[in-house]
């Protein structure tokens, strides 16, 4: 039987459509060692993002549309089992929708990149749901529905892909939430690679977790030595010293490599990008595929940086300017 929106349980009481957006991530510094308590540089990257709707459902069930699945939420496939429990428990367990709703989700965000992709997801469709609802969402019950969602995704996430949802502004940060603004100022311009291929985060994750906890040497020198990076590359930021920064960058891809979370692909748009002159240049994100990315304080140098990883095989670039949007916010 099939049911018009105005017989839907509950319509009236919400809107017609929910919407709900957020932006992808990038981190800069500090990615798998962040897992593990140290401190890890991400940039909130509002060039590409994701647009939620959610609507009453003319169906007797739930309908979701997306760039990898369309039809019944209940026939959801496993590679998005993370959308399927972020639906399950915001509409249904924290909201208590009980009328079958449609779900478009629309994304310019590479999934499976290291940009965030999942959690930005799960962040855009529960503002979406608590927009339809015409429910209030406090920062604190959207960072734990997004850390249940991310969970799923990648296992044992640091939090910091959920947190850069909610965000402006560049951050240092560690894990459970401790958070901190950082001001970019001045001429500093980040590009990322995408290597065209996916990155295996959760495998990466675990695999890290695997040698840390088996006490392997290597793996916990080169976590420690992320850790001080990280530290000396927000130094590096509060004085401008981009070339500097630049030079933490790329010894922070040799201890990723080190952890075995790189890829042949990434290594080579590191390296071409270090020949177009990039201050520096490191993978980003769970690694082992996804993207990579480089800086530069000269802004006639990042189409030439760009040029040259389109021809080392990267599927496209991106280009963004770093700076502070607000220091409140």
């Amino acid at each position: 039987m099939v049911k018009s929106i105005a017989q839907a349980k509950g319509a009236a009481m919400m809107k017609l459509i929910g919407h709900g957006r957020s932006h992808a991530k990038i981190i800069l510094m500090g990615e798998h060692s962040v897992v593990y308590g140290g401190p890890a540089i991400a940039v909130p990257y509002s060039g590409v993002e994701v647009h939620v709707k959610v609507k009453a459902s003319e169906l007797d069930k739930s309908t979701v549309r997306c760039a990898f699945y369309e039809g019944l939420v209940e026939e959801m496939p496993d590679v998005i089992a993370s959308l399927y429990h972020t639906i399950r428990v915001t509409a249904e367990k924290t909201l208590g929708i009980s009328s079958p709703l449609d779900y478009i989700i629309e994304s310019t965000i590479p999934a499976e990149r290291g940009m965030g992709s999942s959690a930005a997801v799960a962040c855009a469709l529960i503002r979406a749901l608590y927009d339809f609802a015409e429910r209030p969402l406090s920062q604190s019950q959207l960072l734990g529905l997004i850390s249940e969602a991310e969970t799923i995704a990648h296992g044992s996430p640091s939090g910091l892909d959920g947190l850069l949802m909610t965000k402006k502004n560049p951050v240092i940060f560690r894990r459970p939430q401790e958070i901190e603004n950082l001001f970019f100022k001045g001429s500093l311009y980040l590009i990322v690679g995408d290597s065209g291929h996916i990155g295996r985060t959760k495998e990466a994750v675990m695999d890290v977790k695997r040698q840390i906890d088996s006490q392997d040497a290597k793996a916990k020198e080169a976590i420690e030595a992320i850790d001080q990076l990280v530290l000396s590359a927000r130094e590096a930021i509060d004085r401008c010293q981009w070339e500097q920064l630049g030079h933490l960058m790329t010894k922070d891809h040799h201890f990723l490599q080190v952890l075995g979370v790189s890829s042949k692909e990434l290594d080579a748009l590191v390296a071409s990008a270090l020949t177009a002159g990039a201050l520096g240049a490191k993978l980003t994100g769970g690694g082992r595929g996804g993207c990579m990315i480089a800086i530069t304080d000269d802004p006639d140098r990042v189409e030439a940086i760009r040029a040259n990883l389109i021809k080392a095989g990267a599927k496209t670039t991106y280009a963004h300017q770093l700076h502070t949007a607000n220091p409140l916010l």
